[in-house]
């Protein structure tokens, strides 16, 4: 990854949790959609290099899955988007409940967190490339 490519990264990602708690969806709403695309697939690689898929849904970032998947989608990330996929099926029902409680219930259940283990993995490094590409391609945000 590119300085000017991680800077970008670092200010979106300070765009939505330099606030109060409360304010992060509100902030996440006023991104543009390429904003939310880096937003989301960001900090999909950063949990999941911290921890697996089990972290990213333990995370406040997992709530906005649907979208997540729909940016690996739109990036050419289909080895990622697959796994996410599948990791959303393992869920009650196919998918992560949209009631936030309920969603945090069944994200730390440890059965689904072997579940979620045994998927395996995939290339993250390939992965931020293909949404560096995908960022330059757009020609935005850009960095002051």
């Amino acid at each position: 990854m590119t300085k000017e490519f991680v800077a970008v990264l670092n200010a979106v990602h300070e765009k939505v949790i330099n606030a109060p708690e409360e304010e992060w969806e509100a902030r996440y709403n006023a991104l543009s959609q390429v904003e939310r695309d880096l937003y989301d697939v960001n900090f999909f690689h950063f949990e999941y290099i911290g921890g697996g898929l089990g972290a990213y849904f333990t995370n406040y970032a997992s709530a906005h899955w649907e979208e997540t998947l729909r940016a690996l989608e739109r990036i050419g990330a289909l080895e990622a988007y697959e796994m996410l996929n599948k990791a959303c099926a393992l869920f009650p029902g196919g998918k992560p409940s949209a009631n936030l409680e309920e969603f945090e219930d069944q994200a730390n259940d440890p059965g689904l967190q072997g579940l979620l283990r045994a998927l395996g993995g995939f290339d993250d490094v390939q992965l931020m490339e293909r949404l560096e590409l995908y960022w330059r391609a757009q020609g935005e945000p850009r960095t002051e």
